[in-house]
């Protein structure tokens, strides 16, 4: 199991800086406790490039799956994905929030 932080923050213009840093599962339980948060969400990342696009889909557990194109050019999607909904400045598709409502959104699609 890898434990990861994700620190994402507004750049120049649109750009956004994510920086990814591996943590062991201290620090993740220490950093959990911060939050009050009783539940925790399961994902399996999946990244890719397509059309020199980084691409990351992430599947949670029940079913939700989002889909984040890094790169500020027009997106170019590939055609056999089904893009139901764009959630980009959707607060309740932020992790802490799907922690929080992950049981009830899968339920509903």
């Amino acid at each position: 199991t890898y434990y990861f932080q994700t620190e994402k923050k507004i750049g120049n213009g649109r750009s956004i800086v994510i920086t990814d840093k591996k943590i062991s599962s201290k620090e993740y339980v220490r950093t959990l406790s911060n939050y009050k948060i009783d539940k925790k969400i399961t994902k399996t990342r999946y990244a890719f490039t397509y059309d020199k696009q980084n691409m990351t889909l992430d599947v949670f557990e029940g079913g939700l799956c989002i889909l984040e194109v890094n790169g500020n050019k027009k997106i170019n999607l590939p055609s056999y994905l089904n893009v139901i909904e764009e959630v980009t400045n959707d607060e309740k598709y932020n992790n802490i929030n799907l922690a929080r409502t992950i049981k009830t959104l899968s339920n509903t699609l």
